[in-house]
């Protein structure tokens, strides 16, 4: 016995289908309510689309701002010294800066070497150990620039008695 085709298709998986979807011409499904596109729809996805790009203009303008009127330092002074000039506080002033002076101290924590950060302009630094004055002197510096003072070349090193230098 042959068995006659039906005429509703069968799916791959040969279970029998039912529904709407089975009988859409070309073997497409009918489109679920959810994907169906509407006038109402359409309004809402462009007001997200426009309120995103709004949004990172916004954000991207915000940044430029931030960026344009931030005023950070661009030069530095480094001091170098030695286990002799441990405790020795370095004193940075300037008139035309009211946040200064700007203190560090040598130490062993920092291997006796301190960076400071500064604008471009005039400066006075002060180096003092145990209240005497080790170096004091006036320097410039220009933007993206880098000024140095090494203490250990101020201050010799104590010979210990007996050795001749």
């Amino acid at each position: 016995m042959r068995e006659e085709p039906s005429a509703t298709p069968t799916p791959a998986n040969g279970a029998p289908s039912h529904g709407a979807a089975a009988s859409a011409a070309n073997g497409e499904s009918e489109v679920p309510p959810w994907a169906s596109f509407s006038p109402a729809r359409g309004r809402f996805v462009r007001a997200v689309i426009v309120f995103s790009i709004a949004l990172t203009l916004l954000a991207t303008a915000s940044i430029y701002w931030r960026w344009a009127n931030v005023y950070e330092p661009t030069s530095y002074i480094t001091v170098l010294g030695n286990e002799s000039l441990n405790g020795t506080l370095v004193v940075v002033s300037s008139p035309d800066y009211p946040e200064s002076p700007w203190n560090v101290t040598l130490t062993k924590d920092n291997n006796y070497i301190a960076a400071i950060f500064l604008h471009p302009g005039s400066y006075t630094v002060t180096a003092t150990l145990n209240g005497q004055p080790l170096a004091k002197a006036p320097f410039s510096i220009t933007g993206r620039k880098a000024a140095s003072l090494n203490l250990t070349a101020r201050r010799p090193v104590p010979v210990a008695p007996g050795h001749s230098s």
